[in-house]
């Protein structure tokens, strides 16, 4: 899943997966901002082949979340 999640992020924001650490926030990444948290979310569903409540995509502040909400959906 981490690979995976990386690769979302380096399709995005053009990060490098040594960049995708848990920690990683919107404070360190140039253009997480609203629309490219639209743009992350909706790349994470197209990868994952899953559906985000409003509720979780709101608490996507951190690579730590999405790997939780990940983990949830994907049981």
């Amino acid at each position: 899943m981490d690979q995976m999640i990386a690769e979302v992020f380096n399709t995005v924001f053009q990060v490098s997966a040594e960049q995708v650490t848990d920690s990683l926030s919107p404070q360190d990444v140039t253009g997480w901002d609203s629309l490219g948290h639209v743009r992350l979310v909706t790349q994470l569903q197209e990868q994952f082949g899953v559906e985000f409540e409003v509720d979780e995509i709101m608490r996507m502040e951190n690579v730590a979340e999405i790997k939780k909400i990940l983990a949830a959906r994907l049981i």
